[in-house]
């Protein structure tokens, strides 16, 4: 899988990887009405604008989007979203272990994440732990993880790899 920043021209296919998983898989974990609620804000309009306020990575196999994932302030991820026909299949960890070897090449020694329920287990295997649980005023529940850095040494080497 290679891994790029995002561009306009993704918007629409990462919208589609989004939605699935907030409407296919997170409504194991979450009220249906309430995931289709905040579907409404993964439209590609929204995401392009978002892309403005965040650093957005893709994840590329044979010219198709299949996984994508952003950084805000170095030290969050957010919107982590694989395509759901490919979950189970390794392409989640590339894509973190890319986003911690980046942060590491920027000098963060924590990285954070504000996860789903369902996503939980994920990042637990990949050494986060539970810093504490958020639920909006829209009842949405997150569980706060971060990994130290520093703890684990990077999986590919000092640079990120694409």
């Amino acid at each position: 899988m290679e891994i790029r920043k995002f561009s306009p021209q993704d918007a629409k296919e990462v919208s589609e990887i989004v939605l699935r998983n907030l409407l296919e898989v997170n409504t194991k974990d979450y009220d249906p009405t309430l995931m289709a609620t905040l579907a409404e804000y993964y439209t590609p309009k929204e995401i392009i604008l978002a892309s403005k306020e965040k650093e957005v990575f893709v994840g590329v196999i044979e010219e198709k989007i299949v996984a994508t994932a952003a950084l805000m302030e170095n030290e969050w991820i957010h919107d982590f979203f694989v395509d759901p026909g490919r979950h189970f299949k390794g392409l989640g960890r590339i894509m973190i272990d890319y986003l911690e070897q980046l942060a590491r090449c920027r000098g963060i020694k924590i990285l954070r994440v504000p996860s789903s329920v369902t996503a939980v287990g994920f990042y637990e295997r990949l050494g986060y732990s539970t810093i504490k649980e958020v639920v909006s005023e829209e009842g949405l529940t997150e569980i706060l993880m971060e990994k130290n850095l520093l703890a684990q040494p990077a999986a590919g080497g000092d640079a990120p790899r694409r």
